[in-house]
């Protein structure tokens, strides 16, 4: 999965890694059935070009706050 490599990172820096043979976020997420990760949609910048505005266009219309 993209995200495992920095949750790894992240819980080593934190010292929160498990110390067992489960010592790999990969390893975790394949002994456990639940595993979750919280994300944030960020805005992006769109492009100045009509054509690759058009490309990037999600179809939301509005800001999640």
């Amino acid at each position: 999965h993209l995200f495992i490599p920095l949750l790894e990172k992240t819980l080593k820096r934190l010292r929160e890694l498990p110390t067992g043979k489960a010592s790999l976020i990969a390893e975790l997420v394949k002994n456990y059935n639940d595993v979750l990760l919280a994300g944030t949609e960020r805005p992006i910048q769109r492009p100045a070009d009509a054509d690759r505005q058009k490309s990037c266009y999600s179809g939301k219309k509005n800001l999640i706050a």
